[in-house]
């Protein structure tokens, strides 16, 4: 999965829960960790890069223009 779907499923099967908290980490060449947290207790972590970031943008980007 890429870094938007991740989110959108987590928050699909959170959502209901309250509220998330949202941490990034120190940006380093490599990238940042992003951590977010429900309230129930469950946690997504991931290690974003930069190309996770242009990739997500650019698939946004095209999910856009085909609706």
């Amino acid at each position: 999965m890429n870094l938007a779907a991740d989110l959108d499923h987590f928050g699909a099967v959170h959502r209901a829960h309250g509220p998330f908290v949202a941490r990034v980490g120190d940006v380093t060449p490599n990238g940042y960790r992003l951590k977010v947290s429900c309230e129930c207790g469950v946690t997504l972590e991931r290690w974003v890069t930069q190309e996770d970031e242009v990739d997500d943008v650019l698939r946004e980007r095209l999910r856009v223009q085909r609706t």
